[in-house]
């Protein structure tokens, strides 16, 4: 089953829109409504010194890692901005393997666990994301709002008003692009997601939430104008929860973008990364299993 809506686009000839009339030719071979991508977006960049994983939040207790959480991250920076004491918390019973844990407050709170990588004090460099520009406007894609069972393939497209994924034994399928989401969640219980080359845009607070041992395989882009960029939200939004429940797998490589989020992997979830930026508000580690590495 594909879902999308056609569209026809109507270009220009000239050098300068050669970008252009190649995604045009995608989109409509594809029966897509696709956002306009030509120079939408591009990712902050990435240097040695970038995070794999930034919290943003000013507050106490931005990032709490509880008993039974193990994250294995040995060639990456885990950076926490928050200046109130205790920024974080990291409770007995962790592994926590990290280049450098750097943490811009003078104070953490540590139950019998030696954070041998632990620097206090720590300027915190956020990544530079002046340039994560909102895709262009199209409209909402005409779809069904539960898929059950059936395999699905998804196409680049503006996703209005939410969907439910109740579909253990189906296969969601993600071609390339840009996909954005507003208007409701999209709640997944189960099945299998695949995509490589591929951006999810939150225009507003709607969320994914991951629920009941699914597998997830979702890559960005290697090139074009949304290159590695795997998941961004609009700017100023206000703080809103982002939930990762049990998986069976879960892989994410590009850069996550959702500074206004308040992320939480519950027991069970995962997360595995070739090469991951990922920078939300805050991040509550429940009994996950990470394995990551940094973004080049």
């Amino acid at each position: 089953m594909a879902l999308g809506r056609p569209t026809l686009f109507a270009v220009i000839g000239g050098l300068i829109l050669l970008a252009a009339i190649a995604a045009a030719a995608y989109g409509l071979r594809h029966g897509a409504t696709a956002p306009d991508e030509l120079g939408s977006a591009t990712a902050p960049i990435v240097t040695a010194d970038t995070p794999c994983v930034s919290v943003l939040s000013p507050a106490a207790n931005a990032l709490i890692v509880n008993s039974g959480a193990q994250v294995r991250a040995p060639d990456c920076i885990v950076a926490v901005k928050s200046r109130a004491v205790p920024a974080a918390v990291f409770n007995a019973g962790v592994t926590l393997q990290a280049a450098r844990l750097c943490v811009a407050s003078s104070g953490v709170t540590q139950n019998d666990h030696d954070l041998g990588a632990l620097d206090l004090n720590c300027p915190v460099a956020v990544p530079d994301k002046a340039s994560l520009a909102a895709p262009g406007d199209a409209p909402c894609t005409d779809i069904p709002r539960t898929v059950d069972g059936a395999d699905v393939m998804l196409y680049p497209g503006t996703y209005c008003g939410g969907l439910n994924f109740n579909n253990a034994a189906g296969h969601v399928t993600f071609g390339p692009g840009v996909y954005v989401i507003k208007g409701g969640d999209w709640t997944v219980d189960g099945g299998t997601w695949t995509g490589n080359g591929v951006t999810l845009y939150f225009a507003d607070a709607s969320k994914i939430q991951f629920n009941s041992g699914v597998s997830v395989d979702l890559r960005a882009p290697q090139a074009g104008p949304y290159r590695n960029l795997l998941m961004f939200e609009a700017p100023g939004l206000p703080t809103s929860p982002f939930i990762f429940n049990d998986a069976r797998a879960m892989r994410l490589d590009g850069v996550v973008w959702l500074p206004s989020r308040d992320m939480t992997f519950n027991s069970g979830s995962k997360l595995d990364s070739g090469g991951l930026m990922l920078g939300i508000h805050s991040l509550i580690l429940d009994q996950t299993n990470w394995t990551i590495a940094p973004l080049h």
